[in-house]
């Protein structure tokens, strides 16, 4: 926790704490769609003229069944270039357009939400490696325990790492899809802690308008 962030808990202070790092990552779920995921990307870059630099923010959506064109996320709009003075308010805004319909992946389920993704991203690829019996059948019986939302979280993390190690093993041609997405989706697999806490505090105040 930095000093400040200290401060402002213990005098009670409730302001939302932007800090003005450069780089910021968040993964998001959907309340009300299943295995939906949209990433949030914000980076600063410095111009090496008489300009300070900006901020871009770059959204991005998972895709199902991305595999097919190596597209695992793809960008859903062009990245947004915000000068330093409109920073915590494009912030916020971003947070009230999506705080209703998204929940920050932080914690255990950002352990097992790069298998979740993988299935959801590489979903006709897995189904034919079973078929083909390149897939041993009981990886379903894995594929359930990392979907089964009524296990535990540390249930669902050791089924998501039996099944990764079974597409590690995998030889046929088909697996570097796979491999590929789990290299793309990784890099979507951090979530700022301050950028987390806007969308989980209730009390945060709005910017819009």
């Amino acid at each position: 926790m930095r000093l400040c962030q200290e401060y402002f808990e213990r005098n009670e202070i409730s302001v939302p704490f932007i800090p003005y790092d450069g780089n910021a990552d968040l993964l998001l779920r959907s309340r009300s769609i299943p295995y939906n995921w949209m990433s949030v990307k914000i980076r600063w870059k410095h111009f090496d003229t008489w300009h300070p630099g900006q901020f871009f923010f770059h959204i991005y959506n998972c895709k199902h069944n991305g595999y097919m064109n190596s597209s695992w996320f793809f960008e859903n709009s062009e990245s947004e270039k915000i000068y330093w003075d409109g920073y915590e308010k494009r912030v916020m805004d971003l947070v009230d357009c999506f705080k209703l319909g998204y929940v920050p992946v932080t914690g255990k389920e950002l352990q097992v939400a790069p298998t979740l993704i993988l299935l959801k991203t590489c979903d006709l690829l897995i189904a034919d490696l079973v078929k083909r019996s390149i897939l041993d059948s009981n990886v379903w019986n894995l594929v359930e325990s990392v979907l089964d939302e009524s296990a535990t979280w540390d249930k669902r993390i050791e089924a998501s790492g039996k099944l990764t190690t079974a597409f590690s093993k995998l030889t046929c041609p088909s697996s570097k899809a796979i491999r590929d997405g789990q290299v793309q989706i990784k890099a979507h697999m951090i979530s700022s802690h301050w950028l987390a806490s806007l969308f989980e505090n209730e009390n945060a105040p709005s910017h819009s308008g």
